[in-house]
């Protein structure tokens, strides 16, 4: 049965590119957010859009909920079917509506979200950055005044009388305040007792070949015997078995299912090792096709020279 967040999703947005599907919903109680990483494309109606979206479902009080104790924040997987093109005889209505559908296979199996009729636009990214203002400021840039501030310049002498606060409000800020840095620090110590039991793991080598991940590699469908069509199936089966792992698949744009299932069969899976002790804490591994790709690499080099070319230009100007 799968996992339906449907009632609990407030809104949020999502971020579709080539092999990759992006965002986060953020859920009814205005405190909790879920952030997507999914490997795979949306439908093609929304195949390279990016969205912000609203749901119209009335508020479920948070013990209607389903359980939340065991969902990851952070979600991972193979992308299932993601539209906006569906439409729904709402309930109570003679009337179809349309229908924002989101799945996907994660760390909590299958995953999904249906809100109908909901709030959706699309994300304009030029016009909605905010526009900023920087000023050049030359090095040889002296203060109104110079170095020295003019004698008729007085500071007031700071005494303990001066309260920008009464007692009673002061002493609340700083109880909250206090207790926003134990929040913190709780927060950072479970990091840090993360990144210690992956040191101590490499360390002392307690890890597992990937075959505890998904069996035998042996016995999963031979690469060179699939088409395009049947590698997207073998390709999701897979990922949704890494994922419920803990483990994500980073698919860069120049990839065919059929190449990255390939390419996992063939290098990846043989290469890269697990940690099974992670799966209790919030770690996700990460594979990635992108150091396996040419076209990646001759990207990064064009990118790295075109950088180069213009650090080395903006140096012949200023010297001149």
């Amino acid at each position: 049965m799968p996992l339906n967040l449907s009632d609990i999703v407030a809104h949020g947005e999502l971020f579709s590119y080539r092999n990759s599907v992006q965002g986060w919903l953020g859920l009814r109680n205005g405190k909790d957010c879920i952030r997507l990483d999914l490997t795979g494309n949306c439908e093609p109606d929304l195949d390279g859009r990016k969205i912000r979206f609203e749901s119209r479902h009335p508020r479920q009080p948070e013990k209607a909920w389903p359980d939340l104790t065991e969902l990851a924040w952070h979600q991972i997987g193979p992308a299932g079917k993601i539209t906006a093109a569906l439409q729904i005889k709402a309930r109570h209505e003679n009337a179809w509506k349309p229908s924002l559908y989101l799945e996907w296979f994660s760390q909590n199996g299958r995953v999904i979200v249906e809100l109908i009729d909901p709030l959706m636009q699309d994300i304009d990214m030029d016009s909605s950055e905010e526009a900023t203002v920087v000023e050049d400021i030359d090095d040889d840039f002296d203060l109104p005044f110079g170095d020295e501030l003019p004698d008729d310049v007085e500071f007031q002498e700071e005494t303990s009388e001066f309260k920008l606060l009464p007692d009673g409000l002061q002493q609340h800020l700083d109880a909250k305040s206090a207790s926003f840095d134990r929040i913190a620090v709780d927060g950072d110590s479970d990091s840090i007792r993360e990144l210690e039991l992956m040191d101590y793991l490499i360390e002392f080598e307690n890890d597992e070949t990937m075959d505890s991940v998904v069996g035998s590699l042996d016995s999963l469908p031979d690469p060179d015997t699939l088409n395009e069509n049947q590698a997207q199936v073998a390709l999701r089966t897979l990922l949704t078995k890494l994922a419920l792992h803990g483990i994500a698949f980073d698919m860069c744009a120049h990839f065919t299912a059929l190449d990255a299932y390939r390419l996992l069969m063939t290098e990846v899976l043989k290469e890269e090792r697990f940690y099974p002790q992670l799966q209790q804490t919030r770690w996700v591994q990460h594979l990635s096709s992108f150091d396996y790709c040419p076209a990646c690499d001759e990207e990064f080099e064009c990118g790295y020279g075109e950088t180069n070319r213009k650090m080395e230009s903006e140096n012949e100007e200023s010297e001149e």
